[in-house]
């Protein structure tokens, strides 16, 4: 049998400690290297249970003495199942072990766009996604959020990647439409609103987070394979990808080898 992580659990690694994103309780969670450690060892391992007791099947492995504490305790903070699975997951702990982060996370709008000549009709498509992302968020929840951007991708639809130009013109728009927006726009909800945006028009885009632990900071940008969208094209080198969706990419998860 294997462990196996929550539902809507996603893990980064950073500097020896994971980075946990736990979407249906909105929160991040970070694990020390000795319980990282840990929680690589057991999502790695297929084990054998015997009355209550779990024993590696690989019996040459030594486990901690507190191997049931901190099994435990991870099941108690929602990041490993509570049941026991015939296969191995296919979550994948994703590394950026050495990096000390990007300085500065902010989302800014440049004043440059303000010259730029967009359709009304555009900026308003654009604006009343931003709301729905707003009241999403509100009601829903980041977990919600994710979910609505997972069911706007229609599987029956092919959708096309296209030239950079052509993102940038549709983070223009966002831009504007935030510009106009009545609330303050951070990253996660202008990257969301493009992602969606991107969607509406047939076109390849990934709501991407980014996560470092010191300090601890998040992060989120539009992107489309190796292409950052008007953000900084270092992010994915400099933070650890938590999450991309909702299309498969470069950072699927796959493997649980660090």
């Amino acid at each position: 049998m294997f462990f196996h992580i929550a539902k809507d659990v996603y893990l980064a690694y950073f500097n020896d400690e994971i980075v946990v994103l736990d979407l249906p309780k909105d929160r991040y969670i970070l694990l020390k290297k000795e319980m990282a450690e840990f929680l690589n060892q057991i999502l790695t391992l297929e084990f054998q249970k015997i009355n209550s007791s779990y024993m590696p099947i690989d019996l040459a492995i030594i486990l901690p003495k507190d191997f049931d504490a901190k099994l435990s305790e991870l099941r108690s903070m929602s990041i490993i199942s509570t049941d026991d699975f015939n296969t191995q997951d296919s979550t994948d702990i994703r590394k950026n072990s050495t990096q000390a982060g990007p300085e500065n996370l902010d989302w800014r709008m440049y004043f440059g766009d303000l010259n730029i000549e967009i359709p009304k009709r555009y900026i308003l498509q654009a604006y009343i996604l931003r709301i729905k992302v707003d009241l999403i968020l509100k009601i829903r929840g980041f977990k919600g959020l994710i979910d609505f951007i997972k069911k706007s991708r229609n599987p029956k639809k092919s959708y096309k990647k296209t030239n950079p130009e052509e993102y940038n013109s549709l983070a223009s728009i966002v831009n504007r439409a935030c510009f106009y927006y009545f609330y303050r726009t951070k990253c996660l909800e202008w990257a969301a609103t493009l992602t969606l945006l991107a969607l509406k028009k047939g076109l390849q885009c990934n709501l991407v987070i980014g996560v470092q632990n010191m300090p601890f900071r998040a992060h989120a940008w539009g992107q489309v394979d190796n292409l950052v969208v008007a953000d900084d094209k270092n992010l994915p080198k400099d933070l650890s990808v938590i999450l991309s969706e909702p299309f498969s990419s470069n950072y699927s998860q796959k493997s649980t080898n660090f």
